[in-house]
């Protein structure tokens, strides 16, 4: 036991020592200390990423355009589909646990 109690404490003091340090460069201005501590501290509020759920994904089915279609044949078939709402079913996505 008295190993690792020494050990358990030196890590504790290097803990303490660090954190007054990010401390005291944080008051001093340093904004990337600033940055660090509220990221750790409050990751709710300070956070680069946020995480959406997608619960529903809309799909369009394919428009047939086939090689003997023109350019302009080929764009009005699928603005015609995009335009009449065929095609475009919603798809309930399933919950991915995280």
């Amino acid at each position: 036991k008295g190993i690792h109690e020494a050990i358990k404490t030196g890590q504790a003091k290097g803990i303490a020592a660090v954190t007054n340090h990010l401390m005291k460069s944080a008051r001093e201005g340093n904004v990337t200390a600033q940055i660090f501590y509220l990221k750790n501290r409050s990751p709710k509020n300070w956070n680069d990423r946020y995480h959406i759920e997608e619960k529903r994904r809309y799909v369009r089915k394919d428009v047939e355009i086939t090689a003997k279609m023109t350019p302009q044949e080929a764009a009005q078939s699928y603005a015609e589909t995009l335009k009449s709402g065929q095609g475009v079913s919603v798809i309930p996505m399933k919950r991915q646990g995280r």
